[in-house]
């Protein structure tokens, strides 16, 4: 079984002989560990491409399928410098976060698409596929630690594309087989409108424009949903004076605070952290 670090080394290889392979031009690839629990590439200063691996021991043993998920982890970065557009990304990126972190979900969407239609690598849907189930599985246990269900609350939504729409693409992800079911209906009209936009999508700007009508839609969604009355109380049931006041306010700031509508597509509650200015993650 390999190391990470062995992994890691290699990495720097496949990824040029890919880049090289389908862009017809050298590129000076650089190979860091920095991507935390996930992967992202800068492919944005000419011949240069940093490539960050997911942030693990370098002496960690890997099975054969770890191992390969890692490669998926390359390929699809390498997705990003063949497919992607650098300039048009940081649009997105200075559109603002939920822009930024909604484009980067459909886009990883739309990159996988086009190259496996290219057809230069037979394994590479397979590869993905299996990062993909890897990922939901763990976004599942974490989803339930967390007392809730994935797809049940709008903030979900950019999450749920990016595996209902790589299952568009064809892969087999056995562990999102009840993800529509548990779907809330105001999620469902998001995701299937963004299904039907994305195989027409062009280009990393027609992902951005998306990104924007979808997040409209959803803002829209939000002020039309009436606050259910608060239930009124039987004498019998009143709090202490000034207990239910304090109680109320303080899990209503807590439960509300720091959240948005836009997740990171390799997460499905956004609580990792985003740079700006970083290239697109997968």
């Amino acid at each position: 079984m390999p190391r990470y670090h062995e992994v890691v080394s290699a990495a720097g290889e496949t990824a040029t002989k890919i880049l090289s392979q389908r862009t017809k031009s050298a590129k000076q690839v650089t190979i860091t560990t920095a991507g935390g629990e996930t992967a992202s590439v800068d492919w944005g200063r000419g011949r240069n491409v940093t490539l960050n691996m997911p942030s693990l021991a370098p002496d960690l043993m890997l099975t054969r399928a770890e191992a390969d998920r890692l490669v998926a982890y390359i390929a699809h970065e390498c997705c990003h410098v063949i497919h992607s557009n650098w300039s048009e990304w940081l649009l997105a990126v200075h559109s603002g976060q939920q822009v930024r972190d909604l484009t980067n979900c459909l886009e990883d969407v739309r990159i996988e698409r086009k190259e496996i239609r290219a057809g230069h690598y037979p394994a590479l849907r397979g590869l993905l596929a299996s990062l993909a189930t890897q990922k939901h599985g763990e976004a599942i246990d974490k989803a339930k630690a967390a007392g809730t269900i994935i797809g049940s609350k709008v903030a979900h939504f950019p999450y749920v594309i990016t595996i209902l729409g790589r299952m568009a693409n064809g892969y087999a992800i056995p562990t999102a087989h009840a993800l529509r079911r548990d779907l809330a209906p105001p999620v469902r009209q998001l995701v299937d409108t963004a299904l039907a936009a994305l195989p027409s999508l062009k280009s990393t700007d027609d992902a951005r424009k998306l990104a924007e009508r979808l997040l409209a839609l959803a803002r829209a969604m939000e002020q039309t949903q009436a606050p259910e009355p608060p239930a009124t109380p039987q004498p019998s049931q009143q709090a202490p004076e000034g207990e239910g006041e304090g109680e109320g306010e303080g899990e209503g700031e807590s439960e509300g605070e720091g959240k948005c509508d836009g997740d990171h597509g390799g997460d499905y509650d956004n609580d990792s952290d985003h740079d700006s200015n970083r290239g697109e993650e997968g």
